[in-house]
C-alpha cells in the first residue's frame, strides 16, 4: 500500500492591501517611559458606562487615546477573551497587575487599540493594516511592554516571573489577533519555559508556604498556559517541543472527588485534554509502522486505557456537579457547561481512534459524534446566542469540535450540518488560533476530496478508506494569503495531480 501526496494552497482572506509589514524584531524595540500613578487604584473599579461615553481621566498615566484603549479592553475586550467562562485571570488580575506593572499596562493598552478597532469594523485585523492611526498606536504600546518584558528576564522572583509570564499571554493574544501564528507560538514555548524552569525551581526549594506570587502562578497562570497550550495541541502537526508537553506531562493524574464549582473541572478537563492530545501525536510514528493486523506496543495501549479512564472519571463527577449545582445555574454558567461536555466528547473519540491505522475506526464513534454536534448546535443556534458569543476569545469553543467533526466523521448528514454550524460562525468568529471562517473552508475541501467520484453518498461506509484523508498538516502564510495542506491518502498509486490553488473568498 503506498501513499501519495497533495500540496493545496486555498486562499483565505480578503485582504484589502498586499503589503506586509516587516516583523517586529524584539532585539531593536524600544523601550518606552513609566510613571506609576496612585489614580490607577481607582482607574481599576469597575463601572457601568459604556464605552462610547466613558471619558478617562487627565490623571491618568499616558495619553487620552491610551487611557481610552485601557478603558476599552477592561469594560468590552475581557468579556469576549474569556469566552464563555468567567476568568478571574482576563477579569481581574490583569487590571490589578497592571496598576504597577508598566510592561502589563502597554501589554493592555495594545489589545484594547488592536479590539477597538475591530469591534468598530467587524472584521479581522491582519498584517497588512498597519497603516492606521490605531494599528500605529498598537504598535507602539507593543514595542513598550515587550521592552519592559525584556528587563523582567532572567529575575526568578516570583513577581517578575507572574509579570513575564502575564505579559506573555498578552503577547501570545495580540499575535494570534493579527494572525501571527508562528511568532505567536514562539510567544508560547517561551512562556511554557519559564513556568516549567519556575517549577522546577519551587519544587527544589521545597517550600512549606506560598507567596502570593507563587500562589498566582499556581491558580491563575498555569491554568491559562494550560487553556493556550491546548490550542496549540489541537491544530495538527504544531511542532511540539518539550516545552508544548510539559503541560501534558503534568496533567492531573487522579480526579477529584468532587467539583468546587466549573472553572475548576474546566482546568481538570483541559489538562487532561493537553495529555490526550500528546498522546495523539506521539502515535504518529505508530500508526505508520503498525501492520493492520498487528497490535500496538502495550505500554502505549495500557496509557490510552489510562486517558479513557481518567476521562470517564472526569464525566461521573461533573455530572454530580451539574446534578448538585445545576438549578443554580444562569444562562451563561449552563452554555459554559455544555460546552465542557463537547470538549470531553471529543477528548473520548480522538484517543480511541488514534492507535488504529485505519480512518473507518472514527466510524464506530458515530453516536459521540451527533451527540456532540447536538450539542453545538444548541450553542451556536440558541436564542440570542449571536449577540453575546465572543467575536474574538483566547479560549476554545465549538470551532475546534465542529472542524474535527467534519473531517473525522464520514457521515454525509452529519459532516454537512457540522460544516453548516461552522459556516454561521462568520462574525468573524475566531476562538485563539481557530478561526470558524479558515476552518469552514477546509473542512469542504475535506469533504469534496474524500467524496469525489464515489456518486450518491449515503452512509460512512459509502466512504472506502482509500478515499479517506489519512493526515492533514496545516499551516497558514498570511502575508502570502494561503493556508498550504498537506494530505495523505492510502492509494494503490501515487497522484500525478499537480499542485493547486484555489481561489476561496468569499463571493
Amino acid at each position: 500500500m503506498s501513499s501519495f501526496l497533495l500540496i493545496k494552497q486555498l486562499e483565505l482572506f480578503d485582504l484589502q492591501f498586499s503589503n506586509n509589514p516587516k516583523h517586529l524584531n524584539y532585539e531593536q524595540l524600544s523601550v518606552g517611559g513609566w510613571k506609576e500613578s496612585s489614580v490607577w487604584v481607582s482607574y481599576l473599579q469597575k463601572t457601568d458606562l459604556p464605552v462610547t461615553t466613558q471619558t478617562p481621566s487627565s490623571n491618568l498615566p499616558g495619553t487620552h487615546d491610551a487611557r481610552r484603549y485601557f478603558e476599552y479592553f477592561r469594560q468590552r475586550s475581557v468579556v469576549e477573551f474569556s469566552g464563555y467562562f468567567d476568568s478571574n485571570f482576563w477579569d481581574q488580575l490583569i487590571l490589578q497587575v497592571s496598576h504597577d506593572d508598566p510592561a502589563v499596562c502597554h501589554a493592555v493598552i495594545a489589545l484594547g487599540s488592536l479590539y477597538e478597532k475591530f469591534d468598530g469594523q467587524r472584521e479581522l485585523i491582519r498584517p497588512h493594516a498597519q497603516a492606521t492611526v490605531c494599528r500605529q498606536d498598537s504598535i507602539e504600546q507593543y514595542n513598550q511592554a515587550l521592552g519592559h518584558l525584556r528587563q523582567n528576564l532572567g529575575d526568578n522572583e516570583n513577581r517578575n516571573v507572574q509579570s513575564t509570564l502575564i505579559c506573555r499571554v498578552h503577547i501570545i493574544a495580540f499575535e494570534t489577533f493579527l494572525g501571527n501564528y508562528d511568532s505567536g507560538g514562539l510567544h508560547l514555548e517561551n512562556g511554557l519555559k519559564i513556568l516549567h524552569d519556575w517549577q522546577v525551581q519551587q519544587d527544589q526549594l521545597l517550600q512549606s508556604t506560598l507567596s502570593s506570587g507563587t500562589s498566582m502562578i499556581e491558580d491563575d497562570l498555569l491554568p491559562v498556559f494550560s487553556h493556550l497550550n491546548l490550542q496549540a495541541t489541537s491544530l495538527v502537526d504544531p511542532g511540539l517541543s518539550e516545552h508544548h508537553r510539559f503541560i501534558g506531562d503534568t496533567a492531573t493524574k487522579s480526579i477529584p472527588s468532587a467539583f468546587s464549582s466549573l472553572n475548576q473541572s474546566r482546568i481538570c478537563l483541559y489538562n487532561l485534554f493537553n495529555a490526550t492530545f500528546d498522546f495523539i501525536h506521539s502515535t504518529y510514528d505508530i500508526k505508520e509502522s503498525v501492520n493492520l493486523f498487528e497490535e500496538p506496543p502495550s505500554a502505549v495501549v495500557l496509557e490510552r486505557h489510562h486517558l479513557d479512564g481518567l476521562m470517564q472519571r472526569w464525566l461521573q463527577t461533573f455530572d454530580t456537579l451539574l446534578q448538585v449545582s445545576g438549578t443554580q445555574m444562569g444562562t451563561r454558567e449552563l452554555r459554559a457547561a455544555m460546552l465542557l461536555k463537547i470538549h470531553h466528547t471529543t477528548a473520548i473519540i480522538l484517543p480511541r481512534a488514534s492507535l488504529n491505522p485505519e480512518q473507518c475506526a472514527f466510524d464506530v464513534h458515530l453516536n459521540h459524534f451527533r451527540s456532540s454536534l447536538s450539542l453545538s448546535a444548541s450553542l451556536v443556534e440558541a436564542p440570542g446566542s449571536l449577540e453575546i458569543r465572543p467575536s474574538f476569545s483566547m479560549d476554545l469553543g465549538v470551532i475546534v469540535h465542529l472542524y474535527l467533526t467534519v473531517v473525522n466523521c464520514r457521515d454525509p448528514a452529519v459532516r454537512r450540518q457540522a460544516l453548516s454550524l461552522l459556516s454561521r460562525l462568520s462574525l468573524p468568529r475566531q476562538e485563539g488560533t481557530w478561526n470558524a471562517n479558515d476552518a469552514s473552508r477546509v473542512g469542504q475541501w475535506v469533504i469534496d476530496v474524500e467524496e469525489e467520484g464515489l456518486g450518491a453518498v449515503e452512509s460512512a461506509e459509502d466512504v472506502p478508506e482509500s478515499s479517506r484523508i489519512q493526515r492533514i498538516d496545516a499551516n497558514a502564510y498570511m502575508e502570502e494569503r494561503l493556508v498550504h495542506l498537506r494530505h495523505v491518502l492510502d492509494d494503490e498509486s501515487e497522484s500525478s495531480e499537480p499542485d493547486v490553488e484555489e481561489n476561496t473568498e468569499d463571493q
